[in-house]
């Protein structure tokens, strides 16, 4: 559901106000960047007729409506499909390491242990933001005692969890 802001409803007036060509002309050039991958942009699917109502909703006129509409019919596959393989992150995780570190306590405790955790991630950096080529490595090394991994953990659960979910 589109949020109607000032700015959308300054947009709208302008788009009511221009030529229909000249919409018509503009949407294929910003569909085509858009296919192209040459933008930022939210991506997620709407119905056409949806998106056509959204937008009468909001005071467009049917005529710019309907361009709109036809312009994402014929698009918005291949535009959501481009804008999901791209990261919105400047920097990716390319590699995980780790070792475990056991410190034991003096003689007079010989059973009591310390393990402490080290994790090295490896992250590539986008040359931009828009680009899937990798640029420099970086590393990052984290280190853990034995509940600040089990917190690690349980988080990582708690993804794993909300990403399952959307399947």
């Amino acid at each position: 559901m589109l949020q109607v802001t000032k700015r959308l409803q300054e947009g709208i007036s302008l788009v009511n106000a221009t030529d229909i060509n000249k919409v018509n002309g503009l949407l294929s050039r910003v569909c085509a960047s858009l296919c192209s991958g040459h933008s930022q942009a939210a991506h997620g699917m709407v119905r056409p007729a949806f998106l056509g109502e959204q937008l009468q909703a909001c005071e467009m006129t049917s005529d710019k409506a309907s361009i709109f509409v036809e312009h994402w019919t014929t698009n918005a596959k291949q535009i959501v499909e481009t804008l999901r393989q791209r990261s919105l992150s400047a920097k990716q995780l390319a590699d995980i390491s780790w070792d475990l570190h056991l410190k034991t306590a003096s003689s007079g405790c010989a059973r009591q242990t310390h393990p402490i955790a080290h994790l090295q991630l490896s992250l590539s950096s986008c040359k931009e933001p828009s680009s899937t080529k990798m640029g420099p490595m970086e590393s990052l090394v984290m280190q853990f005692d034995q509940d600040q991994l089990y917190q690690l953990y349980d988080q990582m659960e708690q993804i794993q969890a909300n990403l399952d979910a959307l399947r």
